[in-house]
């Protein structure tokens, strides 16, 4: 069901997970298809970053995740998802705390896996709640199965490319996917 302009207004007032002048200010745009595009690409992007940052602290990259935390909490910034903007400047401060190419380091690697591993598992509810406030503001059904929004699933990306592409014919360039 379509979320109206009523209920819109509703969830502008009073809520603490979104920071409403920022968001406003992408509402007054007034162009509905432009504010979905940019929320899309956020829940893309976020996605994606979240497998980044997991990698990372899997593998000890204390700085890489820094870096993937940093670019998640300014596009998270831009949307007004405060809440997701704090917790991913956190992570990104504790990943910068474990440089061991800096002589001002102050975690061990010990110290920052108890650390991190909290607060990406924050951040990540975090995100959820953000998501599932930007898709209700959108109106965004979810499917007819259950919980899951009727919106694409970044993960599922490379699967749906695999299935998509077929082989060239024999003396033809194959055309270009998207990345």
């Amino acid at each position: 069901m379509p979320t109206t302009a009523e209920d819109r207004e509703r969830m502008l007032e009073d809520q603490e997970l979104i920071d409403v002048e920022i968001f406003n200010q992408l509402v007054e745009l007034d162009d509905e298809e432009f504010l979905e595009g940019i929320i899309q690409d956020w829940f893309e992007q976020a996605q994606e970053k979240f497998d980044e940052m997991d990698d990372r602290l899997e593998a000890e990259e204390y700085i890489e995740l820094s870096k993937a935390a940093h670019s998640l909490k300014g596009s998270s910034g831009q949307l007004g998802v405060w809440k997701l903007k704090d917790t991913c400047g956190r992570l990104q401060h504790s990943g910068e705390q474990c440089n061991e190419d800096k002589k001002a380091k102050t975690l061990t690697k010990e110290e920052a896996i108890k650390k991190i591993r909290p607060l990406l598992d924050t951040a990540q509810k975090d995100y959820k709640e953000g998501r599932k406030w930007m898709e209700t503001y959108l109106g965004i059904a979810e499917s007819p199965g259950g919980s899951e929004p009727d919106i694409p699933n970044p993960a599922d990306k490379t699967e749906d490319k695999a299935k998509s592409v077929t082989p060239p014919s024999p003396g033809k360039v194959p055309p270009k996917v998207k990345a």
